[in-house]
C-alpha cells in the first residue's frame, strides 16, 4: 500500500516550492482581473486543488475560491492556510454545482491524471456551470517539449498520458467555449527574448515545457471586449520557432564560420608575409651585429696602438724634458761663460778681426777671380769698412800700434791696390753658393765699395 504522504512529498520535490508556483500562476491574473467587474463577489471553483497555491491568489484577488481534491494528505497544507476546500471526487462534486454559478473553473495540472471519457465530461460541464463570460482554465504540460514528451512527463507515475495542445483545444471547441487561448508557459526568459545563442539541447528542451488552454463561455461583445488584450497577447516558445531560430543562426553560425576562415587565412598570409620580413630584418641585424663587433675588435686594436704610442710619446716626452733640461743647464752655463767672454777687454779689442776673418772667409769662397786679386780687392773693401766706422779705425790702429811692421805692410797694400783699383770693377758673385751671413758680408762690402771709392786718404 501507498504511504497517504507519498504524492505530497512527491509534489514538494518536483513541481517546487509554494512561492515558485504561485509567481508561475501571476500569468493569468489578467484573464481573471475583468470577471470582477461582471460579478461582485466572483466564484472559482478548482479541480484537484493540491497544496492550495491557486486558490491562495484567487481569494487575494477578491475571488470566493473553493478547492476539490481527493486526496486528503494534499489538503492537509490547505486546511493549514485556512481555504476552502472539499474533498471529494471532482466529477461527484461537478454533477452537483449549479449551472453558470462559476466565474471560474480552473484544474493546473490535473488533466493528464485522468482518462479521455472523464476530460471528455469535465470540460462539458465546466461549460454548463460557468457564467456567460467565464473562464476555463486547465494547465497541463507542453509534449511538444521533446523532453518533457519523452522522459520528464513519466517522472509522475499518476501521468496517464501527454496531451497535446491541439487535442485539448479541440476537446474544449467542442464543449462549445466560444473564444480559446493557448498559452505556453514557463520558458527560460533569457531564451525567449532572444538573448542566447540556440543550442541543439534548447530545441530539445527549450520549448515551453508546460501550455494551457483559456476558454471563454460565449457572452456579449462588451462583456468579451474586456478580455480582448489578454486573448491577442503571444505566449511562450513553440517548437518551430526554436528550431527555425537554430536553423537560422547555424547558417549564420557557418558564413561566419568562412568569414572567420578566411579572416584567419588572410591573418596567416600577413603573418607568413611578416614573418619573412623579420627574418631578413634579423638576418641584415645579424650582418650589421657582425660588423659591428669587427669595428669593435678594430677599434680594441687601434686603442690598444694608441695606448702603447702614447705611452712611447710619454716616455719620448720625458726624455726630452730630461735631455732640454740639460741643455738648458748647458745654455745657462754658456751663456754665463759668453757673457763673462764678451764682457772681457780681448773679446771687444779682437771683435774687428773675427769680423774681418768672415769677410775674408766669405771673399776666398768666390771663384770668379784669382786669389791675390781677390785679396787686394779684399784689402780695398776692408779699408773703406774700417775707415768709415771712426771707433772701429781707432780700435785698429791701437791694435796695429803694436805690431809696426804688420801696420806697415797692411797700409802698403792698401795704398797699393787703392792706386792700382781706384774704380774696382765688380766681383762677380754666386749669391746661391753663399751662405746667408755670406750674402749679408757680400753686401756690406759691395756698399761700401760703391760708397767708399773716392775716400782713401783715411785707409789704415
Amino acid at each position: 500500500m501507498v504511504d497517504p504522504d507519498f504524492y505530497r512529498a512527491f509534489e514538494d520535490r518536483f513541481r517546487g516550492s509554494r512561492e515558485v508556483v504561485k509567481s508561475r500562476l501571476g500569468v493569468y491574473r489578467p484573464f481573471v482581473e475583468p470577471l470582477k467587474t461582471l460579478d461582485a463577489l466572483p466564484r472559482a471553483l478548482d479541480l484537484g486543488c493540491g497544496r492550495g497555491e491557486w486558490l491562495e491568489l484567487l481569494q487575494a484577488w477578491g475571488f470566493l475560491a473553493t478547492g476539490v481534491d481527493s486526496d486528503e494528505a494534499m489538503l492537509a497544507g490547505c486546511r493549514e492556510l485556512k481555504l476552502d476546500t472539499v474533498h471529494s471526487d471532482f466529477m461527484e462534486w461537478m454533477r452537483n454545482v449549479p449551472a453558470e454559478s462559476q466565474s471560474v473553473v480552473s484544474a493546473f495540472h490535473f488533466v493528464e491524471h485522468i482518462p479521455f471519457e472523464a476530460l471528455v465530461e469535465l470540460v462539458q460541464e465546466a461549460h454548463r456551470v460557468l457564467k456567460p463570460g467565464g473562464l476555463l482554465i486547465l494547465e497541463t504540460q507542453n509534449s511538444e517539449n521533446l523532453l518533457v514528451g519523452a522522459s520528464t512527463f513519466y517522472i509522475d507515475p499518476t501521468h496517464q498520458r501527454p496531451i497535446h495542445p491541439l487535442q485539448l483545444g479541440f476537446i474544449v471547441e467542442h464543449a462549445g467555449f466560444e473564444r480559446i487561448k493557448t498559452l505556453y508557459l514557463q520558458e527560460a526568459p533569457e531564451l525567449a527574448a532572444a538573448q542566447q545563442q540556440v543550442r541543439l539541447f534548447n530545441v530539445l528542451s527549450g520549448v515551453s515545457p508546460d501550455y494551457a488552454v483559456v476558454a471563454q463561455k460565449t457572452a456579449a461583445k462588451a462583456v468579451s471586449a474586456l478580455f480582448d488584450s489578454c486573448f491577442e497577447q503571444p505566449y511562450g516558445l513553440r517548437l518551430h520557432e526554436l528550431a527555425e531560430r537554430y536553423d537560422r543562426q547555424a547558417g549564420n553560425h557557418t558564413q561566419w564560420l568562412e568569414s572567420e576562415w578566411r579572416a584567419a587565412q588572410a591573418r596567416v598570409e600577413e603573418l607568413h608575409y611578416r614573418s619573412g620580413m623579420f627574418q631578413a630584418e634579423l638576418r641584415e641585424m645579424e650582418h650589421k651585429n657582425g660588423e659591428l663587433q669587427a669595428g669593435f675588435r678594430e677599434l680594441e686594436r687601434k686603442n690598444e696602438e694608441l695606448r702603447t704610442e702614447s705611452q712611447w710619446l710619454r716616455n719620448e716626452w720625458d726624455a726630452a724634458m730630461a735631455r732640454a733640461a740639460g741643455q738648458e743647464q748647458r745654455a745657462i752655463a754658456a751663456e754665463a761663460s759668453v757673457a763673462g767672454m764678451s764682457g772681457s777687454w780681448s773679446w771687444k779689442i779682437t771683435g774687428p778681426f773675427r769680423r774681418i776673418w768672415r769677410i775674408g772667409r766669405s771673399a776666398f769662397r768666390l771663384a770668379a777671380k784669382p786669389v791675390k786679386a781677390q785679396i787686394k780687392s779684399l784689402l780695398v773693401h776692408a779699408s773703406l769698412y774700417v775707415n768709415r766706422r771712426p771707433r772701429l779705425r781707432h780700435a785698429v790702429l791701437g791694435v796695429l800700434a803694436r805690431f809696426p811692421a804688420l801696420k806697415n805692410r797692411l797700409a802698403f797694400a792698401a795704398r797699393t791696390a787703392m792706386a792700382s783699383h781706384a774704380a774696382p770693377p765688380p766681383v762677380p758673385v754666386e749669391l746661391e753658393s753663399l751662405t746667408p751671413r755670406a750674402r749679408r758680408i757680400y753686401a756690406d762690402i759691395k756698399a761700401a765699395r760703391e760708397s767708399g771709392s773716392g775716400k782713401g786718404s783715411g785707409q789704415p
